[in-house]
């Protein structure tokens, strides 16, 4: 089994986050099982040669930025409507300056961690109320977190165009360029995903027992269309899901699946359910861990998957969590990419697989219940 909605898959330059525009600039659709995979207009930030010299200057960073990916999250993100005020507060590495802005890109402002790497924003007055909030800190970690209680008719700024911030431009179809780049057409990209794991099943009830918990994995390769077609790697492009509704889905028309969170009158799952200090789905799970390590990552935030170590770094533990979009379908970045695929290397059966070059999402937390409270 598996949830009615699709994901939309875009393809963009990594200064220069993607996100997919509606209707008629998606250019490619692909089905695969349940799933289907769209490439949407994107804005370009360098000649192509500027962006291979960024390739190396990421493959450098990537431990360090896995250290701080583990290090920042958002604990809360609440709206009072009373007041109209906005109040985040998380963790981040000690003394780094996080930016936090809503799920479409406008800044709602920036904060530094304290000694003990916590921090906090307030905003008020803010109009339209944002429904997901997005905090982000130097080296490249993101979190990301929906905000509890935002009004129904929360919107993330951004989404449709416009005039951008301090930092970008208007939106994709506002007709702006992030950060001054060139705008890419969508003929110049193809991406090639599959999902290779989550299609059969997933427990929405852990409080006896338990199979498996919500756990999805796609891979995605993005080939420069051309004479000569390029396979590019993560120091060229940034990858990003997000939900879509299939018009003829049999769930219902227009069915779509952005968050794991249950809703009035819609129970998806209690993977999340506070238990023991923590949640279900940790008490469940933990065994499968060496000790100690997932009650590092406890409370597990709701939309947040289990924590998935890289392969290639084992036995050295560099994990990350792919999320959910959340009701403000935030597209979300593939967390991981495998230039070499490492599987069971250390095992007389496995081995190196090299050259795969795929971007990996793993540990997806999507559950056979649509936002209607349809199964699937």
């Amino acid at each position: 089994m598996k949830t009615t909605p699709n994901s939309i898959f875009a393809a963009g330059p990594v200064a220069a986050p993607c996100i997919p525009p509606p209707g008629g600039l998606v250019a490619a659709l692909l089905l695969v099982g349940a799933l289907g995979l769209a490439l949407g207009g994107c804005n370009s930030s360098a000649a192509d040669g500027a962006r291979s010299a960024d390739a190396s200057v990421t493959d450098l960073a990537r431990e360090d930025d896995d250290r701080q990916s583990r290090r920042l999250r958002i604990e809360e993100a609440k709206w009072k409507d009373k007041k109209a005020r906005l109040k985040v507060k998380g963790r981040a590495t000690p003394g780094v300056e996080v930016t936090v802005r809503d799920g479409g890109g406008r800044l709602l402002g920036r904060v530094r961690a304290d000694d003990e790497g916590e921090w906090k924003l307030e905003r008020r007055g803010l109009d339209p109320a944002p429904c997901t909030v997005r905090a982000s800190q130097p080296g490249g970690a993101v979190a990301t977190r929906s905000v509890k209680d935002a009004p129904r008719d929360c919107r993330d700024n951004g989404s449709g165009g416009g005039g951008g911030d301090d930092d970008h431009g208007g939106g994709n179809t506002g007709g702006g360029n992030t950060g001054g780049g060139n705008t890419v057409t969508q003929a110049a990209y193809r991406v090639l995903a599959a999902n290779d794991l989550g299609m059969h099943c997933a427990d929405k009830d852990g409080q006896i027992f338990s199979i498996l918990p919500p756990f999805n994995v796609v891979h995605a390769q993005v080939v420069k269309t051309g004479a000569e077609p390029q396979i590019l790697d993560d120091g060229r492009v940034e990858v990003t899901y997000r939900a879509a509704a299939n018009p003829d889905d049999p769930a219902g028309a227009n069915s779509i699946n952005t968050t794991s969170e249950n809703g009035p009158g819609i129970f998806k799952g209690n993977f999340w359910a506070p238990f023991a200090g923590g949640t279900l789905g940790g008490a469940a799970y933990g065994v499968l861990y060496p000790a100690g390590v997932l009650a590092s990552f406890e409370p597990i935030p709701v939309n947040l998957g289990l924590p998935v170590p890289d392969p290639a770094q084992l036995p050295a533990l560099a994990a990350v969590q792919q999320a959910m979009p959340g009701k403000g379908n935030t597209p979300q970045p593939f967390e991981r990419f495998d230039r070499d695929l490492h599987f069971f290397a250390s095992f007389p059966f496995g081995g190196v697989f090299q050259g795969v070059n795929w971007f990996a999402a793993d540990g997806i937390p999507l559950l056979p219940v649509d936002d209607a409270g349809r199964e699937n």
